[in-house]
């Protein structure tokens, strides 16, 4: 099934599930092609999307992210979500998540209830427009992740990324940049995109009280 790992956090609030992430996120009724997501966006940016699935834990709900393997050119031992470019068959950011999350840790389609499509979010170093799209996940026992794309998958608990992240400055390009970062036990590091998703998640729960953190 591939390595995987759990990172907890103190549990202070009622278990999250399916039902309280569609009413804290915008219901997913319309889902925006990317046709038209193209034609009206930045065409300076590649076009991507990232799969936010949630699944019921034992004792808890978790997200799940990925680590990259060291020796990618790109992206090289990360932490972030399943997803990447857009390809020729993909309709919409929610057939590109799906897809990649497929290839990437053997989720099958079918599995995944998409709730919400976030806003886009932008790699300025990579060029990337990230659509991610929050999925709720059914009746998966394991997961085969792709040894040439992951290293191992992480069921990491959201409550421990409510406290505000820390923001780190790098010049890239000759131009001064901000991110976010979260430090998380057992040695992760989680920055940049996938960072400012997950706080946006989080930050939206604590909104919704579906958080141990006061709104």
């Amino acid at each position: 099934m591939g390595m995987t790992r759990e990172v907890d956090g103190p549990c202070h609030r009622d278990r999250l599930n399916v039902e309280k992430l569609r009413s804290a996120f915008p219901t997913l009724e319309h889902v925006p092609l990317w046709d038209e997501l193209i034609l009206n966006g930045d065409s300076t940016f590649k076009w991507s999307a990232v799969l936010v699935p949630f699944t019921s834990c034992s004792d808890d709900t978790r997200v799940i992210l990925v680590k990259r393997p060291d020796n990618l050119r790109v992206h090289g031992g990360e932490i972030s979500f399943p997803g990447g470019g857009v390809e020729d068959e993909d309709l919409s950011p929610v057939d590109t998540a799906l897809r990649e999350a497929e290839e990437e840790i053997g989720l099958p389609r079918h599995c995944v209830i998409p709730l919400s499509l976030m806003p886009v979010e932008h790699t300025y170093a990579s060029s990337y427009a990230v659509y991610p799209v929050l999925g709720w996940i059914e009746g998966v026992d394991e997961f085969r992740p792709s040894p040439e794309e992951v290293d191992e998958v992480i069921f990491l608990d959201i409550d421990l990324l409510d406290a505000e992240p820390k923001i780190e400055r790098a010049i890239r390009n000759g131009v001064e940049t901000s991110y976010p970062v979260y430090d998380l036990p057992k040695g992760m590091r989680i920055w940049g995109v996938t960072a400012r998703i997950l706080w946006r998640i989080a930050k939206r729960l604590r909104e919704d009280g579906c958080s141990k953190w006061p709104s």
